[in-house]
């Protein structure tokens, strides 16, 4: 089995577990549920095809079971789709998820995407187009970009309507109040992005949204590190987001500084970093940045500006824009902010119904001497 798969049937349980969806869920009941995966490359096929055939290869490799073993483990009734756009996948992927829920093909949808690797072709393959940085890791936006880093991972989120979740009293993340994709067919070159449709695309978003340009405060870019695309990246995000008359700084910057390219994954593991943004109220430095690349003209004139050091995330809505481009010219970008206060009536009715609850806790351990230890340990715990 692709270890791909693995992942993903991990990160769904822990996804769902998290939401509280397992609390309640039932296989038999055959939920609506959507599940939307992005993903590419099959590379384990490499290791699969030098041994003999068995009846388990073809769904175990096959891309379709990366959506379809997590939609049979819970009984989903909903859609089960796998999405290929290359870089942009992951977020392409939960593009169709808002849009299944919105026409109703399904009530919650689990949207994301995986890229692990597992044999050495699609390395030399890169490398031997460019693409790869000889120097290790990515270098967003900086004079030494010279190509990006291929990393591995995997990222899962669960999606409902707003209203829903409200009503429900869950712990919500974050809002999406827009997304949406297009195509650069008109680029100079299949792998390089096209700054006219880039642009269009975020004009698109912010218009589905009902948001002006400088309600953004934060542009989490696609970012690779490369002299070709970073240049004209920011190029278009200055047009649409960048300017004099901008109340707020915008700070741009890329997770795949951090933790290299994830190609499929790439997007949703972006989502995820400004969840996290969201969520802790601050915007962190640029990692493997040391002084803007020259094709890039300078961004304090456009109130635009990349982070050195730990900031505060001041703005009065924390909404940041996330961008995700395919080598097959494939865009997705979407907006992101923070969702509404709890209603703090719910959250009394839910602590109040908890007061009197017991619950059972079971403890273990490698002797009756270290069990008593890490019960008499809890209960001191318990007591403070």
């Amino acid at each position: 089995m692709d270890p791909q798969q693995r992942v993903l049937l991990e990160l769904a349980y822990q996804a769902m577990d998290s939401s509280g969806y397992l609390g309640s869920h039932r296989r038999e009941s055959g939920d609506p549920v959507g599940c939307f995966i992005g993903a590419s490359f099959a590379e384990y096929l490499d290791n699969t095809s030098v041994h003999p055939p068995t009846a388990y290869t073809s769904t175990g490799t096959i891309r379709v079971f990366l959506c379809g073993k997590i939609s049979y483990y819970f009984g989903w009734s909903g859609p089960s789709e796998v999405l290929d756009t290359a870089c942009s996948s992951s977020l392409v992927a939960i593009n169709r998820a808002c849009k299944a829920i919105q026409t109703g093909e399904c009530t919650m949808a689990l949207a994301g995407g995986v890229n692990i690797m597992t044999g050495i072709t699609n390395f030399l393959d890169l490398a031997k187009a460019g693409f790869l940085s000889p120097t290790r890791q990515c270098k967003p936006f900086d004079g030494a970009a010279d190509g990006y880093c291929r990393s591995e991972g995997g990222g899962l989120i669960l999606l409902k309507l707003l209203d829903q979740a409200l009503a429900a009293g869950d712990h919500i993340l974050g809002v999406i109040p827009s997304i949406a994709t297009n195509l650069g067919g008109l680029s100079s070159s299949i792998t390089i992005p096209h700054s006219s449709a880039q642009k269009k695309l975020y004009q698109t978003v912010l218009r589905q949204a009902g948001m002006k340009s400088d309600e953004v405060s934060y542009v989490e870019a696609h970012g690779t590190g490369t002299q070709a695309r970073d240049p004209l990246e920011i190029a278009s995000i200055r047009e649409v987001f960048g300017g004099q008359s901008r109340i707020d700084l915008l700070n741009v910057g890329s997770l795949k500084g951090n933790i290299g390219h994830a190609e499929t994954a790439a997007g949703v593991a972006s989502l995820l970093k400004i969840l996290a943004m969201i969520n802790n109220g601050k915007i962190p430095p640029q990692a493997s940045h040391k002084y803007l690349n020259p094709k890039i003209p300078a961004l304090g004139a456009d109130e635009m500006s990349i982070a050195s050091k730990v900031n505060r995330w001041e703005a009065p809505l924390l909404a940041a824009y996330v961008i995700s481009y395919g080598a097959g010219e494939s865009n997705a970008a979407m907006i992101c902010c923070e969702g509404p206060p709890p209603k703090t009536e719910v959250f009394k009715q839910m602590a109040s119904a908890e007061a009197g609850s017991t619950y059972p806790i079971i403890i273990s351990a490698a002797s009756q001497e270290s069990l008593y230890a890490n019960a008499d340990n809890l209960g001191r715990a318990a007591a403070l």
